[in-house]
């Protein structure tokens, strides 16, 4: 079966960038801390082959004690989470920044 990626890009565009739609939703980036909400909201650049990428890296201070393990990825109007990702913890022990550089999102079969 061949998928066309124009449709898939359609369909991730009207979802994260409001093309088509209205009510385009604000989507918000989530760590999981030992301490502390660490949160911000994450642009998306126009779909690409199937995929949508944030449009630019998210920084994090963070200070000397907490442990960063995972990252999750909701809308903040409804809340539906689109991804909730266990990561390898990472501790700081000396206050820091966490930077998550590159996220991207598939829309396939």
């Amino acid at each position: 079966m061949l998928i066309d990626t124009d449709i898939i890009n359609i369909a991730l565009n009207a979802v994260f960038n409001g093309e088509y739609n209205s009510a385009l939703l604000t989507y918000r980036l989530r760590l999981k801390s030992s301490s502390g909400l660490y949160e911000s909201t994450i642009d998306f650049n126009t779909a690409s082959n199937g995929v949508v990428q944030m449009s630019s890296p998210i920084y994090y201070a963070i200070p000397s004690g907490v442990t960063i393990s995972g990252i999750i990825v909701f809308s903040y109007e409804d809340s539906t989470t689109l991804v909730d990702e266990d990561l390898t913890g990472k501790t700081f022990t000396t206050n820091g920044t966490y930077t998550v550089s590159s996220l991207s999102i598939s829309l396939g079969v």
